[in-house]
């Protein structure tokens, strides 16, 4: 029960990282594009094609930079 509910916390705190991750990105790239001919959800859609891709291209260099940064 305790790994259950950690587990829901975890992802929970991940969710709200990620949805204000992409919050951000969505204000980004309205600011750097028009998106008048686009709905919110097209908008929405091109964004996370970015952020998956992003995190498809994330690697253990990366991580290990991350790291490296948190301890230094």
């Amino acid at each position: 029960m305790r790994v259950a509910l950690y587990k829901e916390i975890a992802y929970n705190y991940i969710m709200d990282h990620l949805k204000e991750y992409v919050k951000e990105w969505m204000e980004f790239h309205k600011s750097e594009r028009d998106c008048s001919n686009e709905s919110e959800e097209e908008t929405f859609e091109i964004v996370m094609e970015d952020v998956i891709s992003s995190v498809s291209d994330y690697n253990f260099h990366d991580y290990g930079k991350a790291l490296e940064k948190e301890e230094g």
